[in-house]
Order: structure tokens, then sequence, then C-alpha cells
């Protein structure tokens, strides 16, 4: 890829997150989460054209559907890491 295409790829990967971002506050928790993650690793597969879209939209979902619910447990995702 060129410096112009990486470039091109970054924002729009970046425009879909924070599109995602956006409808994640409607939903919120672990749906929510899923949103982003979609729309980022569908937007990074159709840019960067090295992936299936669909695939790597599921797996971007379900990592940041993993992440945002690990982040929003009250005790920590090893437990007991309250203060």
């Amino acid at each position: 890829m060129l410096d112009g295409e990486i470039l091109g790829c970054v924002a729009l990967t970046a425009l879909a997150g924070c599109l995602g971002w956006g409808i994640r506050g409607v939903f919120g928790g672990q749906n929510g989460a899923m949103v982003p993650g979609a729309l980022m690793g569908a937007a990074l597969a159709t840019a960067g054209s090295r992936s299936s879209p669909v695939v790597l939209a599921a797996v971007g979902a379900a990592a940041w559907s993993i992440g945002g619910v690990a982040s929003l447990r009250r005790d920590g995702i090893c437990g007991g890491t309250r203060g």
C-alpha cells in the first residue's frame, strides 16, 4: 500500500469507529459494544482488501464485545481489583 492508501484506510476505520461508538451509546452493554468492532472490522477489511469483510467484522464484534463487558465489570477482569 502507498502512504496515501494507508492514511485513507486509517481515516475510514477511525470514522467507522466513531460512528459505531455513537451508536453504542443507544444500546449499551455487550450488544452495543459489538457495533464499533463490527463497523471497524468491516471498514478495515474493505479498505485494506486483504480479508473478507464479513469475517473481520465478526471477529471485531466478538473482540469488542468481550472487551466492552470486561471493562464495565465492577470488580475488573480478575476480580478483587477494587481499592
